[in-house]
């Protein structure tokens, strides 16, 4: 599936280019590892863009959905009644920088996930359990790993959310895809 960033369009599924992810990732390079981001081909990061895409779908925001956004795959973007923190309105036909500087520091953070490294333990694709006589392991499988884990730092400092979650004492919402 190709990136349509046109939230007219009823195909709408992404809320940034491969461009404008390149552009921001650039900037973020001094303090992040890239180099995964920049191996990867154009389809392979429209992949990673419509799965990140996707979490900002997870949030409640504040305001309404622009009436012309007819997507299926329900985006959250371009909304009507929303104010940056200054008090600004924020346009109700542009997707806000801060939510294509999140999708792109999402990205990164997917890419840095290995969970079949974790702790130095291999761990067989597609295994959920291991059991061992009366020993047994479970694991997470990456899919459940990276879907439901969003830090707090994401939007909250844009104070755009509604508060349907609860923190744990490391700062990390964790939601439940529908």
């Amino acid at each position: 599936m190709a990136l349509v960033t046109d939230y007219t369009d009823a195909q709408y599924n992404a809320y940034a280019t491969v461009a404008e992810i390149d552009a921001i990732i650039v900037g973020l390079s001094p303090f992040s590892n890239t180099s995964k981001w920049d191996s990867l081909v154009e389809l392979q990061k429209e992949g990673v863009i419509l799965n990140t895409s996707q979490d900002v779908n997870c949030f409640q925001f504040k305001g309404t959905l622009n009436n012309q956004v007819i997507s299926p795959f329900n985006m959250q973007f371009p909304r009507d009644g929303m104010f940056y923190t200054n008090g600004v309105e924020i346009p109700n036909d542009i997707i806000p920088e801060f939510v294509k500087q999140y999708v792109a520091e999402r990205c990164l953070e997917i890419l840095d996930f290995d969970p079949s490294a974790a702790n130095g333990i291999l761990i067989p694709n597609n295994v959920k359990k291991n059991k061992v006589g009366p020993l047994e392991q479970e694991f997470f499988g990456p899919k459940e790993m990276t879907a439901n884990k969003l830090t707090l730092s994401d939007f909250a400092s844009y104070q755009c959310t509604l508060k349907p979650y609860t923190l744990n004492s490391a700062n990390v919402i964790y939601l439940k895809r529908a």
